[in-house]
């Protein structure tokens, strides 16, 4: 019974040893991402921006000459006084609208880009640091277990203090793994919606500008996504 209950410690701590090597390999996989700072200039994202803002550009048009058919035939919904310098603000604004976006990126990059630079120059030593994998594989020297090794007191509660040891280990690494690679998914799917924001903001900001005319939570409902991912990383 004491050799096979040694022999699932000695599984379990490889076991553990195994995780903690992934848990390194997701720390050097995820330094990259925190330190991921082209949103905005990202050519993919600079060139869908460019295509939605001449085609809201368009829209624009469109919308004018619908409100001034609607005035000349007394439409009570058509109000150019109020719509027209509305609908103009937004069609300079929406043409900066990248840059905008980049701006309040910033804010947001530079307090998390402190915090990562900081710990992309020592990355897998700070994080087993920070979750104290470097203390899972110690043993107290005032254990009851590793004082009675080697002496006559040695019985199978020592092997399962050491099996039971190794089974923390193998759940508290899995427990960081976990965490690690949530962390990654979030933060790649925050640089995925923030491009996808930057390159859709010209029509939501539209809808922000022709709202009187258009029924639409588009706007406010871009507003909300964009703060929340920016908020995010750091």
């Amino acid at each position: 019974i004491d050799t096979f209950i040694g022999f699932l410690a000695n599984l379990a701590f490889s076991l553990a040893g195994i995780l903690t090597q992934g848990i390194v390999l997701i720390i050097d996989l995820m330094v990259p991402i925190l330190t991921y700072n082209s949103f905005v200039t990202n050519p993919v994202v600079s060139n869908g921006w460019a295509i939605v803002r001449d085609t809201v550009n368009m829209f624009f048009v469109i919308v004018l000459i619908i409100i001034a058919f609607g005035t000349i035939f007394g439409h009570q919904k058509f109000q150019w006084s109020q719509q027209v310098p509305k609908l103009l603000t937004f069609a300079i604004v929406i043409n900066f609208s990248k840059t905008l976006c980049g701006i309040m990126i910033d804010f947001g990059q530079v307090i998390m880009l402190t915090f990562a630079n900081a710990l992309r120059e020592i990355a897998a030593g700070n994080f087993i640091q920070l979750f104290g994998l470097n203390q899972l594989y110690s043993v107290s020297q005032n254990t009851a277990a590793l004082k009675s090794i080697g002496s006559a007191t040695t019985t199978s509660l020592t092997y399962f203090d050491f099996l039971a040891g190794g089974v923390m280990a193998v759940l508290l690494t899995m427990w960081v793994l976990a965490t690690l690679i949530m962390l990654v998914v979030v933060l790649v799917y925050r640089i995925v919606g923030l491009w996808i924001l930057v390159v859709v903001a010209p029509l939501a900001w539209f809808a922000g500008g022709a709202g009187d005319l258009i029924k639409t939570e588009a706007y406010a409902q871009w507003w909300t996504r964009f703060k929340c991912l920016v908020a995010v990383g750091p």
